[in-house]
């Protein structure tokens, strides 16, 4: 791998890049693919785990592989996930990245993960360093929390402590040029335990969605419409089974297709039998995103959630850029996405109320077309305004990389020439968050 002289570099470094690992894992990908598409040279570092993947349907990206080493089995096999295993995957890219640094003569590194604000970054001195977006470390409604295992809820207790402390023992955040910030107060408040400056915090949106949105037509809502969808990951955190309850609270002319798989897949299709529903619920597994899967929707006339832990959510992004209403919990991501009116945002003072609100949402959204509309054409207008799609936030997010390069005596970025890209929407990737 030669230094690339014709036009400046990016190293990327994410753990997990993916279309089908989840939103973190979309998110990486989303930003390798964006930025090449505008013609600068990627070069993306993650781990070996995603080689199968990445060399099938994206021959065409500079990856750089992360072998998992003996240390790091061992402590996985004795000791499960522990802060340790976080600790040594950062160190190994880490080190995989400077190696790559060193052998392109990239003057600019983007950590796009991990996205928490509590797993620590290692200092990188050797290029202009941006972090982000930042955007975990979401807990779940109070009233949710003993649905967590214990050690997951003394885990949270100890948060701002283990927050402070890495702060002091890792300066990688500290010394980053700019970290760009998602999740808004939740988010900055846990930076700022950690020691980082509040001049080097960035605002920012937590991802982008396909560019094809942009030109897709809204979908336009009348009269009744029963029609539901889920979609996502299969997961205990998305709480499926209170959305299913929620279903049996709902008249039975209301149907809902869950799009999406994951290890909660055989529960949920046992909680339908047990709950009578195999009539109106349909599990339709995975589903590949684009263009097909955009019209499908059509037929729809809402999206629905129950996700306690959302830190975003690219599929709620994605719906209001169809104008496809969303109901989700009043919580996290699609809380902050949805504050503008085009969704329906239910309580989560408890178990059932939250079912009852969802039922309730449901019902509303099913039986009034107008209603439906009038949150449709708000959500759409709001994805717009607020540049929703990859190509206007990687836009925003270069004129920071130069900013920082600018400030930090080193060249600005400069594209390839136009007849030297890419051609095609190398930023697609599938609803599925």
């Amino acid at each position: 791998m030669s230094p690339a002289n014709s036009h400046s570099s990016i190293v990327l470094v994410a753990p997990n890049v993916s279309q089908f690992m989840g939103g973190e894992a979309i998110k990486a990908l989303g930003i390798c693919c964006e930025l090449m598409e505008r013609g600068y040279a990627v070069y993306q570092v993650t781990h070996e785990r995603n080689r199968a993947e990445l060399s099938q349907n994206f021959p065409e990206l500079a990856i750089t592989y992360t072998r998992e080493r003996k240390i790091q089995h061992l402590i996985w096999k004795h000791f499960g996930n522990s802060p340790l295993i976080n600790v040594l995957d950062v160190y190994f890219i880490h080190k995989d990245a400077r190696r790559i640094v060193r052998e392109t003569g990239s003057q600019l590194v983007h950590f796009t993960s991990p996205i928490s604000t509590v797993i620590p970054y290692y200092s990188f001195p050797e290029a202009a360093v941006v972090i982000g977006p930042l955007n975990g470390t979401i807990s779940r409604p109070p009233a949710f929390s003993q649905r967590q295992s214990f050690r997951r809820r003394f885990s949270e207790l100890l948060q701002p402590t283990i927050q402070r402390v890495l702060g002091l023992l890792f300066r990688g955040k500290r010394d980053a040029h700019a970290i760009l910030v998602a999740g808004g107060d939740r988010t900055r408040r846990a930076l700022l335990r950690g020691g980082v400056r509040e001049e080097r915090l960035v605002n920012t949106l937590d991802s982008g969605i396909s560019n094809d949105l942009l030109s897709f037509e809204r979908i336009v809502h009348s009269g009744r419409n029963g029609r539901f969808v889920y979609l996502g990951r299969l997961v205990e955190y998305k709480a499926c089974d209170l959305l299913l309850q929620a279903m049996a609270r709902t008249p039975a002319w209301i149907k809902l297709d869950i799009i999406g798989d994951g290890p909660e897949r055989g529960r949920l299709e046992a909680l339908v039998i047990e709950l009578g529903l195999q009539d109106r619920v349909r599990m339709l597994g995975w589903v590949k995103s684009g263009p097909a899967l955009f019209e499908a929707l059509r037929e729809y006339r809402g999206m629905v959630t129950a996700s306690l832990a959302e830190a975003n959510g690219i599929a709620v992004q994605e719906a209001m850029m169809l104008g496809l209403p969303v109901i989700a919990v009043n919580w996290g991501g699609p809380a902050l996405l949805l504050s503008g009116g085009g969704g329906i945002l239910v309580d989560h003072r408890s178990s059932d109320a939250m079912v009852a609100g969802l039922a309730e949402a449901m019902t509303k959204l099913a039986s009034d077309g107008t209603y439906a509309d009038q949150l449709a054409r708000t959500a759409r207008d709001q994805a717009e305004r607020e540049h929703f799609a990859w190509n206007a936030l990687i836009g925003n997010w270069v004129h920071i990389y130069n900013r920082v390069l600018s400030q930090s005596g080193r060249p600005i970025l400069q594209p390839a020439p136009v007849a030297l890209r890419p051609s095609g929407d190398l930023a697609s990737a599938p609803v599925l968050s």
